[in-house]
């Protein structure tokens, strides 16, 4: 048996860089094992904190109370409350900003209709870098530049919004300048595009945008003034456009525009027919600056047997085989759904958990193994080696999508060896 003596302890750096790296389970378990390990297991077990009701607010302040010294580990705070009283969210923002003092990412999900005092006291939290509106409800625009001025050190702006009830901006409103380094933009419709890109482009936020992530329906003519703006910056660039994506894509500036670009990532539609559009826009010039290309895909996994889709296949394995890039391109196909007949983008918020078992009493892991099943009988068949002869030699790897939140990654060269993935693990989209 050994003593304590013969036994050497580890170096506590040592020690700190396994706790880093530990969940946050792992972390709570070493925070009760040895009081030397406490102190480091507190960065990771509280910093995130996110309320989502009042219970849970009392909790934390009752915490903080008791410990202020916990409130500094606290990074990233996520508030939401839908379905609550309103009056614990005006609580929570007049009291947290002084004991939680090392905040710089704010989320604020699904809050309802809140006045401007609110938001004055979100602000407060004074080193916030990066701010997250994720489906709020605000009055107007306006309101929106109003929240989004109160935060002066911004450099990552993330908003997703559909209930604007006016778009009015008027010509004498403060417009504060940001120097944004990434902006993701989620959700706005046509009718909205034009004044809020016109917010956007006269706030003069763009000058060192390196990230721009759009996942929007429609196009204006101020998005392209936005490119053209942060052209000699832009590092990355990613676009989903819920339709139209091929009507979208030919206004906008061609890739030897972005001189700094290396990494596009852009997601098309089966059903919006762009490939051919969209393909050869891309060919017109791909910046020597490129380390990755990303194509997404989606489409049903009988699109893949259409006698007409064979044309978009030969697009895109002559296109993907003939760039010469320091990392081989990537294409993945996106199938949403194993039964025909079920369109994501149609169902209510939550149904997505249950698309593997809505369909004619289908359940997951039945829907899981006919999908398994048309793949690898697609690949006995030669469809990936006919469609593309090119990628197919390279190693050409998928994500399957079809159910809720599981998925799968597979090669056309090993379909039958299946590699299960979180859908929430995705880097893109």
């Amino acid at each position: 048996m050994f003593t304590r003596s013969s036994t050497p302890e580890l170096p506590v750096e040592v020690c700190e860089r396994i706790i880093d790296n530990a969940s946050i389970g792992t972390a709570k378990r070493c925070s009760q094992v040895c009081h030397s390990w406490l102190p480091r297991s507190r960065v990771i077990i509280f910093e995130t904190v996110s309320l989502n009701s009042s219970s849970m607010a009392s909790k934390l302040i009752s915490l903080l109370s008791r410990s202020p010294s916990i409130g500094y580990y606290v990074c990233v705070l996520r508030i939401s409350g839908p379905s609550e009283s309103r009056r614990w969210l005006h609580d929570v923002v007049h009291t947290l900003p002084p004991l939680l003092p090392n905040v710089h990412t704010l989320s604020l999900y699904e809050l309802p209709h809140l006045d401007l005092d609110f938001y004055t006291s979100v602000s407060q939290f004074t080193k916030v870098k990066s701010l997250e509106l994720v489906l709020l409800r605000v009055h107007s625009i306006r309101e929106l530049i109003q929240i989004v001025n109160g935060f002066e050190n911004l450099r990552n702006l993330h908003i997703h919004s559909r209930h604007i009830s006016s778009l009015d901006i008027h010509p004498n409103d403060n417009i504060r300048s940001h120097k944004l380094e990434a902006f993701k933009l989620l959700g706005y419709r046509q009718n909205q595009l034009d004044r809020f890109f016109n917010w956007i482009v006269e706030s003069n936020s763009f000058q060192s945008l390196s990230t721009l992530d759009l996942n929007i329906d429609g196009y204006t003519g101020k998005l392209n003034r936005l490119l053209h703006e942060s052209s000699k910056t832009l590092q990355s660039l990613r676009f989903k456009f819920v339709m139209n994506g091929s009507i979208v894509f030919k206004k906008l500036p061609a890739l030897t525009t972005f001189h700094a670009l290396r990494f596009l990532s852009l997601k098309l539609y089966s059903a919006s027919n762009g490939v051919s559009v969209i393909l050869p826009k891309l060919a017109q010039g791909v910046p020597e600056s490129f380390e990755l290309l990303q194509l997404r895909y989606e489409c049903r996994i009988g699109d893949l047997l259409r006698e007409d889709s064979q044309g978009e296949w030969l697009a895109f394995d002559q296109f993907l085989s003939s760039l010469n890039l320091s990392k081989p391109p990537s294409l993945e196909i996106e199938c949403v759904s194993g039964i025909p007949g079920i369109d994501p983008d149609t169902l209510e918020d939550g149904e997505e958990d249950d698309l593997g078992c809505i369909a004619e009493g289908v359940g997951q892991k039945q829907q899981e193994e006919n999908v398994k099943n048309e793949l690898v009988g697609l690949d006995r068949d030669g469809l990936f080696r006919r469609h593309l002869p090119n990628m197919y030699e390279r190693g050409l790897s998928w994500f399957i999508i079809g159910w809720g939140t599981r998925s799968y990654l597979v090669s056309p060269t090993e379909p039958e060896k299946w590699r299960s993935r979180a859908t929430g693990s995705f880097p893109f989209f």
